[in-house]
């Protein structure tokens, strides 16, 4: 697969995300953007709360427990050659638009949906959670790494005292960037030790 059909799947995946939200809002009259309001000051926060993610997910990476080395291998090598092949402006792009995608329909569809059911705000925050690790089987530990950034970005979505989806897209886009990079640089390793 070339650089161009790997962008191409991933951007028809994330924005199938997207209008399944929309599709579901619509059926359950759940708007997915009724809390996205865009601010300025989003930003700086995003950044600082994109952090302990980031940290945590590169300590993890150099921990010697074997789970974690496969999941890492399995990034490296499954991943890595196809980001190998784009530019930071292009995984920056591809790392939002997965946010935005992937937010629009946890955050800003499924989590309220679940609180709207149950009429439970943490029940609206696990089961959403549990269904979005569950959509990245990559293995169980990465599931369950996907439950706990879930539940992270789930709590920002009121962290600010009152339900902004901005943080939390942000904060998932500029993760996945982070992420693609750090995949990046470990499979370019591999390939000059080679």
């Amino acid at each position: 697969m070339n650089k161009d059909q790997f962008i191409m799947i991933s951007v028809a995946l994330e924005a199938g995300l997207f209008f399944v939200a929309f599709a579901l809002g619509w059926l359950t009259d759940i708007s997915p953007n009724e809390h996205f309001k865009p601010n300025l000051w989003v930003i700086p926060l995003s950044i600082l709360w994109t952090m302990p993610l980031v940290a945590a997910s590169n300590y993890c990476s150099k921990l010697k427990w074997k789970p974690f080395q496969e999941m890492k291998e399995y990034l490296t090598f499954e991943i890595g050659p196809m980001l190998a092949k784009m530019n930071h402006l292009e995984l920056l792009i591809l790392g939002l638009f997965v946010g935005v995608c992937e937010e629009t329909l946890f955050r800003g569809f499924t989590q309220p949906w679940i609180e709207q059911l149950t009429q439970s705000y943490w029940l609206g925050l696990i089961v959403g959670n549990i269904i979005f690790a569950l959509l990245h089987p990559v293995s169980r530990l990465y599931i369950l790494y996907v439950f706990i950034a879930g539940i992270y970005l789930g709590l920002l979505l009121d962290i600010t005292g009152t339900r902004e989806l901005t943080l939390p897209i942000l904060v998932h886009g500029l993760y996945d960037w982070a992420m693609f990079v750090l995949i990046r640089q470990d499979y370019a390793k591999t390939i000059n030790t080679t």
